[in-house]
């Protein structure tokens, strides 16, 4: 094959005559940044046609407008079924359990870390207004909406949308039913409501799913997914019992969209700064008082970080000690072992 100097030939894969990603991810980048581009010239837009659509049906009907208030406001009806639909991929029987649960407990932790990444781009970006707080607007309320209803939490992007997508595509990477059933239930029970009421614009949606998905799709690396939960899974061969109760307690939080956190973080940090008083450090000025704090922080996540290396390093070490006692007995086993086939071999021998 000829090539003309200076060009690389493009990398054709072996039989089929297509061209391999290197090749695919050159078109994609322009592909890519065109995208961007579009996405925030016209996305602005787009979010306010899709709220006044939706607020066009608001009191329409009331059982409408106290049925989707009660999706949005009802932790039960937006956790429960996601939690049932975990418990039921857990006990599902199959060759390839064992790693259908990994991957679970992978998207139950990884879920966290979605809602983490969430809360920490609507911090770092600018502010953005709720659609019922934006006069703009001019939304009508749904019967039974408070007007201050998440004033001070920024709109982009939805954890909401952050956390049930992170599940419900583990659901699917796990079980195409059951993912399909969490994907129906978060469109529908999740996210639409919250459009539909003017607590998200469409795009916070659509962030949120971003984050969710990526953070679930990152799952179906082994390395990812080991790292992150094959020693949860261990804990079930060291103590069924504890893991199952941290099993329960999680999915419960699940089911409660993990509504009793921010108050509890709330009283928390509330105590925190009642002590720094009483230990008189109120006397230091704002900049020192925060990084007071700061310091006081990150050694309570350090103290919190070794504990939980210490907590799995431990069984480790216990798994360890046994296979080595299992191996010294099985070792004083084998030399009875090795006379006894000895003798049978012996018997099997023919006569002179």
């Amino acid at each position: 094959m000829s090539v003309h100097p200076g060009i690389n030939p493009v990398r054709v894969r072996a039989g089929r005559g297509e061209p391999s990603w290197s090749a695919w991810s050159i078109f994609a980048v322009p592909v890519v940044i065109a995208a961007s581009v579009l996405w925030w010239t016209g996305i602005i837009h787009l979010d306010y046609h899709v709220t006044l659509f939706f607020n066009h049906f608001v009191h329409r009907s009331w059982t409408l407008d106290t049925l989707l208030l009660l999706f949005a406001s009802s932790p039960l009806l937006r956790g429960g079924p996601i939690a049932l639909l975990i418990w039921w991929a857990w006990f599902t029987e199959g060759k390839q359990q064992r790693q259908n649960r990994e991957v679970l407990l992978y998207g139950i932790i990884a879920c966290l870390f979605a809602l983490l990444v969430a809360r920490s781009v609507a911090h770092v970006l600018p502010f953005r207004l709720r659609p019922i707080h934006n006069p703009g607007l001019g939304l009508q309320l749904a019967q039974g909406l408070s007007a201050s209803t998440l004033m001070n939490w920024s709109s982009f992007p939805s954890d909401h949308a952050a956390l049930f997508f992170t599940l419900a595509t583990t659901l699917w990477l796990v079980s195409r039913s059951l993912g399909a059933l969490a994907i129906a239930h978060t469109f529908f029970v999740v996210a639409l409501p919250r459009v539909f009421l003017g607590l998200h614009y469409s795009s916070d949606i659509l962030g949120g799913m971003v984050i969710g998905v990526s953070m679930a799709i990152l799952g179906r690396s082994e390395r990812v997914r080991g790292m992150v939960a094959r020693p949860a899974l261990q804990w079930i061969d060291r103590s069924p019992k504890h893991f199952y109760t941290a099993f329960f307690f999680a999915t419960y939080m699940i089911g409660m969209v993990f509504d009793p956190v921010p108050p509890l973080l709330r009283f928390s940090a509330t105590v925190a700064r009642t002590a720094i008083v009483a230990l008189r450090i109120s006397f230091l000025t704002n900049t020192e008082l925060f990084e007071t704090e700061l310091a006081l922080g990150l050694t309570s996540l350090v103290i919190v970080l070794c504990l939980l290396v210490i907590l799995v390093q431990r069984p480790r070490a216990r798994i360890r000690t046994g296979s080595a006692r299992l191996l010294v007995s099985e070792e004083e086993k084998s030399p009875p072992q090795r006379d006894m086939a000895m003798d049978s071999a012996a018997n099997r021998r023919p006569q002179p």
